[in-house]
């Protein structure tokens, strides 16, 4: 069973905390992705998994065994990094059983596994050729099987895909889920791609500045962020932030923006609801535009500012006549022109509420 703990990890460079006492489970069997922007600190945790990077304090437990100090080599894991790194004067197959060979495997053991993870990555009719033959997709999959063939315990993913092109990215996206099924070992895969994460993950970790801002699965990350941040990152276009206020009226919170007073206690939002600052979150695709934003609990009279075209939808930026930016996606046909009149409506129950001065949930 290759569970992976990080128990009260800190990892710093002299005044610089790159982690900060952050505590992570990954059950085995799991796919987790460890999501974030550049510096949060998920490559770190990741390479301290790998044994790569040192730690200034905490431990590391791999399948029950605590592995902190252990070699990379002792680990039980098998790691894909974001340079293909492959030997360009040995063939696809010879990339493939170069590290078996190092370690000691016999020659009629390492053409099973070689040609085991050459059929399962589809790479089965290219084994004699060179990687300068390959395209970048193929290149990938032969640094993927290389590791493939170790039959770890637990696979290491360093943002493997971010050298690709868009269609090669779906293309492995695919590949290394249906790998992770077929394996059904314990996977951890960075990536500051939120695609990526919603369509790979079991479990997604959002990072920032070094702490873990949110665990769970795909769909409560994106319905239901624990914070302000993560609902900002997640989401394309990102999730539209409305500040106004809490008050009470008759006994009951309200959230106040404008000229409109939304009744908070029916939305299951009474409990954390004290009168102050407050940020009302709405996903582009739960605002209401036209004749359906009548009956909704607040309508908004808008201009059209922006249209992006995306294809099977259109982004409409709108602004309001304070000056409040809102997004929205409308099928195509529509054909929306800038600088019409759109008038919109927002439900508070697709919503999510935080607090201005915390940033936390509601």
């Amino acid at each position: 069973m290759a569970e992976v703990e990080a128990r009260n990890l800190s990892i710093r460079y002299g005044e610089f905390t790159a982690l900060e006492k952050l505590d992570l489970t990954v059950p085995h069997g799991q796919f987790l992705v460890l999501l974030g922007p550049s510096g949060c600190g998920k490559s770190t945790l990741l390479n301290s998994i790998a044994g790569l990077q040192p730690i200034t304090s905490g431990q590391i437990w791999i399948g029950g065994k605590n592995v902190t100090w252990a070699e990379p080599k002792d680990r039980g894991i098998a790691m894909v990094f974001q340079s293909y790194a492959l030997y360009p004067k040995m063939t696809v197959r010879q990339n493939l059983s170069f590290g078996l060979k190092v370690a000691g495997v016999k020659a009629a053991e390492i053409a099973q596994r070689v040609q085991r993870a050459a059929e399962t990555l589809q790479l089965h009719t290219m084994l004699d050729r060179r990687p300068a033959e390959l395209s970048g997709g193929q290149r990938q999959r032969v640094a993927i099987g290389r590791v493939l063939v170790r039959e770890a315990e637990v696979y290491l993913y360093d943002e493997p895909l971010s050298n690709l092109d868009a269609q090669l990215r779906v293309e492995l996206r695919r590949e290394i889920k249906r790998l992770h099924r077929h394996l059904g070992s314990t996977s951890i895969y960075v990536t500051h791609d939120q695609v990526e994460a919603l369509t790979l993950a079991d479990m997604i970790a959002v990072m920032n500045k070094g702490r873990i801002e949110q665990l769970g699965s795909p769909e409560e990350i994106y319905e239901r962020p624990a914070t302000r941040y993560v609902a900002a990152f997640i989401g394309s276009p990102a999730m539209n932030f409305i500040d106004g206020d809490i008050a009470i009226e008759a006994g009951k919170p309200v959230f106040k923006w404008g000229q409109a007073s939304i009744p908070l206690d029916r939305y299951g939002f009474a409990a954390g609801a004290t009168p102050g600052k407050a940020t009302l979150g709405v996903r582009p695709e739960h605002i209401a535009h036209g004749e359906h934003a009548g009956g909704q609990d607040f309508l908004v009279e808008t201009t059209i500012d922006l249209l992006e075209p995306m294809g099977s939808d259109t982004l409409v930026w709108c602004r309001t006549k304070e000056g409040q930016q809102i997004g929205l996606r409308v099928p195509t046909e529509l054909r929306p022109r800038e600088g019409d009149a759109m008038p919109l409506g927002i439900s508070v129950s697709s919503a999510s509420l935080f607090d201005t001065a915390s940033g936390l949930r509601l």
